[in-house]
């Protein structure tokens, strides 16, 4: 979504049947995806409608864990996606 929340993407939201916060494992990622997943709570999508997917996980010192990401989040993770690199360059 646009990462501001109107009456739009709330309208949005609440005939969703699933909420994926897509999230990559670095500290300040993961601090916006925190707020976003309070906003979520705040705004009556339950915790069993939300998925949390990291994305670009490398495994490297250079992300944290996804234990770690779900623990910040409050949630578990549900998926992991890996870096390749081959992904990144067909995106670009």
């Amino acid at each position: 979504t646009f990462p501001m929340v109107d009456q739009v993407i709330v309208a949005v939201l609440d005939l969703s049947d699933r909420v994926y916060v897509v999230v990559e494992s670095v500290v300040p990622t993961v601090l916006g995806a925190a707020r976003l997943v309070t906003l979520l709570d705040g705004i009556g999508v339950r915790p069993d409608r939300q998925r949390v997917v990291v994305n670009r996980y490398t495994g490297g010192s250079d992300n944290l864990p996804p234990g770690d990401v779900g623990r910040r989040l409050g949630r578990a993770v549900d998926h992991v996606v890996p870096f390749h690199r081959r992904v990144a360059v067909a995106a670009n």
